[in-house]
């Protein structure tokens, strides 16, 4: 059981390649058992927000 919830900053899905979809992150987070996601406030895809809670379960955060 765990008593902490586990966050991940949206910086992590950054490469040389690009940035990963949040739809992606999302997926991968909830998949792995996070709670939750913190959004850079420079993000593209802020106006998303709403659906991470709704489609994914993860608590959002901004940063």
């Amino acid at each position: 059981m765990m008593h902490h919830a586990v966050h991940a900053m949206d910086f992590i899905f950054q490469t040389k390649l690009g940035t990963y979809p949040l739809a992606v992150q999302c997926e991968m987070l909830a998949s792995l058992g996070y709670q939750g996601i913190t959004m850079s406030s420079w993000s593209s895809e802020l106006r998303d927000l709403p659906k991470v809670k709704r489609e994914w379960g993860l608590r959002r955060f901004s940063r």
